[in-house]
C-alpha cells in the first residue's frame, strides 16, 4: 500500500514557476521561427537544442551559463554522433551506448543532476532514425546552435525576472555513487535495449534507448522502479493525446503552439509527478518527430512502436538498476 501510495502522490511544487514559463518560451520561439520561414523541420531542431535549458542548475550565473552551454553542446555532439552512426543500422546500438557511458560520466563529474544526460543521448538516438545526408549537417547544426542560444537567453532573462529565485537544488543521478560502475553499466543498458528493439523489428526503435535512460537515472533503486511504473504507464495513457494530437503535423502554427503548451505541461509536472509529466512527453516527442517529416508512419504503428520501445527501454533499465546495486553492495 505504501509502494502504490509512492506511486500516486503528487508532490509540492519544488521549482520556480518561471522555469516551466521560460523553458516553453524557448521552444516556442523556436518552433514559431520555424512556422515563420515554412520550414517546421528547422524549428524542431531547434527546439530541440533549446532543451538545453531544462538543465538549469543551482548556483552561481557563471554555473548556470555552463551548464545550459555544456548541455547545448552535449545535445549537437550527439546529433552529429547519431546521424555518422545512422548508416550503420543495428551496429548503431553500440555508437550509442558508448555517447551514453560518455554523457554520464560527464553529467557526474560536472555533478549537473536531472534532467542529466537524456537530452544529448536523445538526440543521438533520434539521430541515427532521420537518416540525413552529411552534406545538410552544417545547416542542421546551425539551427541546433540557435536553439542552444534561445536557452541561454532564458538563462539570462531568469536571471532578470527572479533575481531573487534560485533554480532548485539538483536531483542527483550519482544514487551509486561511490560505484565507477554507472557510466558503464549505463551505456550497455542503452546499447542492449537499442539493440534489443531492433531485432525485435519495432518501427523507430530509437525511443527504446531513451526510455532506458531516462528510467535508470533515478537516484536510488526505489526511484527506478517509481520511474519505471510512471514511465510504462504514463506513455501507454499519453498514446491517447498523441492520438488526437498527432492530426495537426501538416498545420504548422497549431503544432507549433502545441508543442509549446506541452513542453510547458511537461517542465511543471516533472518535479511532482513523473508519470502524469510521460503522459505528456509521449504527444510532445512524437508530435515533434512527425512535424518534422521524419519518416512519417501510419498513427496506429507509430503508436504501437512507441508502447512497445517504451516496455523494451524501461524494462532493460529495472534490470541495468538492479545490477548497479549488486555490484554497489559488494563493493561495500
Amino acid at each position: 500500500m505504501a509502494r502504490l501510495h509512492g506511486l500516486l502522490t503528487l508532490r509540492p511544487a519544488s521549482r520556480p514557476w518561471q522555469l516551466a514559463v521560460l523553458a516553453a518560451a524557448a521552444v516556442g520561439v523556436a518552433m514559431a521561427g520555424g512556422a515563420i520561414a515554412g520550414n517546421i523541420p528547422a524549428g524542431t531542431n531547434a527546439a530541440l537544442g533549446a532543451f538545453a535549458f531544462c538543465a538549469l542548475p543551482p548556483g552561481s550565473p557563471r554555473r548556470q551559463f555552463a551548464v545550459v552551454g555544456a548541455m547545448g553542446l552535449g545535445i549537437i555532439a550527439g546529433f552529429v554522433l547519431g546521424t555518422i552512426m545512422a548508416p550503420s543500422g543495428p551496429m548503431a546500438a553500440i555508437g550509442l551506448g558508448l555517447f551514453a557511458a560518455g554523457a554520464v560520466a560527464a553529467v557526474l563529474r560536472g555533478r549537473v543532476g536531472m534532467p542529466g544526460a537524456l537530452f544529448p543521448c536523445m538526440s543521438a538516438a533520434l539521430a541515427t532514425q532521420i537518416a540525413l545526408p552529411l552534406a545538410a549537417l552544417p545547416q542542421v547544426m546551425l539551427q541546433l546552435g540557435g536553439g542552444v542560444a534561445l536557452a541561454l537567453a532564458m538563462v539570462g532573462l531568469f536571471r532578470v525576472v527572479a533575481p531573487d529565485l534560485s533554480a532548485p537544488a539538483a536531483t542527483p543521478l550519482a544514487w551509486v555513487e561511490r560505484s565507477g560502475a554507472v557510466p558503464v553499466v549505463v551505456g550497455l543498458a542503452v546499447a542492449v535495449s537499442h539493440a534489443l528493439a531492433h531485432l525485435a523489428g519495432v518501427p523507430r526503435p530509437y525511443w527504446a534507448p531513451v526510455s532506458c535512460i531516462a528510467v535508470i537515472q533515478g537516484m536510488s533503486f526505489a526511484a527506478v522502479k517509481t520511474r519505471y511504473a510512471h514511465r510504462v504507464a504514463g506513455t501507454l495513457l499519453g498514446l491517447v493525446p498523441a492520438a488526437l494530437l498527432l492530426p495537426l503535423a501538416p498545420h504548422p502554427w497549431l503544432v507549433a503552439l502545441a508543442i509549446t503548451l506541452l513542453s510547458w505541461g511537461v517542465e511543471a509536472l516533472v518535479p511532482r509527478h513523473y508519470g502524469l509529466a510521460v503522459m505528456l512527453i509521449t504527444p510532445l516527442a512524437l508530435l515533434l518527430a512527425q512535424a518534422a517529416h521524419r519518416g512519417p508512419l501510419a498513427l496506429e504503428t507509430l503508436l504501437v512502436a512507441r508502447a512497445l520501445d517504451t516496455v523494451i527501454g524501461s524494462a532493460v533499465a529495472l534490470l541495468a538498476g538492479f545490477a548497479l546495486v549488486r555490484l554497489d553492495r559488494s563493493r561495500a
